[in-house]
């Protein structure tokens, strides 16, 4: 028996041998797969990459991708869309476009009198926003379509400005003609906690939430009390001097290699139409004051892992809308 093969092989007598010494140089085994001893472990399979972080990004297009990334910033996967991880599973934000129904503006002729009507009014759009379950197992509406009857024109867009860990920035912007001199654009925003399912911070907030320190809320407060307190076309519409300055917006951004997050609260006057600057609904201007400190529930997300870092330097093409843990399910 020869060692490590486990087989018996049969030898040719010494005669023999020297014969087939004649015809080939040496003994050879026929050709052909070759049998691990019993009992011998089994080589190990290749380790499967395992999902570190999701990612997602725009371009200069504005196209939204979703990457996968192992430990080491190498990309697993590359989806469409913007996903995001949330108790545990996997979330992706869809937006779908809806009819609204118009009414076109009556016809005067040159005495004032009101004319036959005319073509009918082209339907306006609104949309629906949703984060939903990749597996299907849940749907959850955050932004509703709009519904304004008897408009002329109405067009809604829903921005998804940025994510930090499961809280969604999302800006929800209409711009609705009724027939008057011009139209005019109102907006609202919120943040969204996947979750918990529910909004921690709003624009129409009659009363104010600790998502932001009270503390941290008021030194910004009061820089745009200053800022917007220079502008002739927001002190013109004060009253007796004081302005109505209001806070709209939280605008997250991720700065520098390490991605750092900074926070800035946006605050908003009101202003003449042809004043406004659109950071916000017509009639008003608007400045975006750096918070001092981040909101608590985002210091989390305040340093982007090593993975993301890595593939942020490799792609320095995309832009980071929001980085989450990833998860198996």
């Amino acid at each position: 028996m020869l060692q490590g093969t486990g087989e018996m092989t049969r030898c040719p007598g010494l005669a023999s041998l020297f014969a087939l010494s004649l015809l080939a140089p040496a003994c050879t085994r026929s050709p052909g797969a070759v049998t691990a001893p019993l009992g011998a472990p089994s080589p190990p399979a290749a380790a499967r990459p395992v999902p570190a972080a999701l990612v997602w990004t725009s371009d200069d297009s504005d196209a939204r991708e979703t990457w996968t990334l192992d430990a080491t910033g190498n990309v697993l996967a590359r989806t469409a869309g913007i996903r995001l991880t949330a108790r545990g599973k996997l979330w992706q934000w869809k937006q779908a476009q809806q009819t609204i129904e118009t009414q076109a503006c009556p016809l005067y002729d040159e005495h004032g009198g009101e004319l036959p009507p005319g073509e009918p009014a082209t339907p306006g759009t609104g949309v629906r926003a949703t984060l939903e379950r990749v597996d299907g197992g849940e749907i959850r509406e955050i932004v509703a379509a709009e519904a304004c009857e008897g408009a002329a024109d109405v067009e809604q867009t829903v921005d998804l400005l940025a994510t930090v860990g499961p809280y969604l920035f999302v800006r929800d912007a209409t711009y609705v003609y009724s027939c008057g001199a011009h139209g005019g654009v109102g907006v609202s925003f919120s943040v969204w906690d996947a979750e918990r399912g529910a909004a921690v911070w709003s624009s129409g907030d009659t009363e104010p939430r600790t998502f932001v320190e009270p503390d941290v809320s008021e030194q910004a407060h009061r820089r745009a009390l200053a800022d917007l307190g220079e502008d002739e076309d927001v002190t013109s519409f004060g009253d007796d001097g004081e302005i109505d300055v209001a806070p709209t917006e939280l605008l997250p951004a991720f700065d520098g290699p390490r991605a750092t997050l900074r926070v800035a609260m946006q605050f908003t006057a009101p202003s003449c139409y042809a004043c406004s600057d659109g950071a916000w609904s017509s009639y008003s201007k608007s400045t975006a004051e750096p918070l001092s400190a981040l909101p608590a529930a985002l210091r989390p997300w305040t340093v982007a892992p090593a993975a993301v870092r890595a593939f942020l330097a490799a792609h320095p093409e995309v832009t980071l809308g929001g980085w989450s843990a990833a998860t198996a399910s």
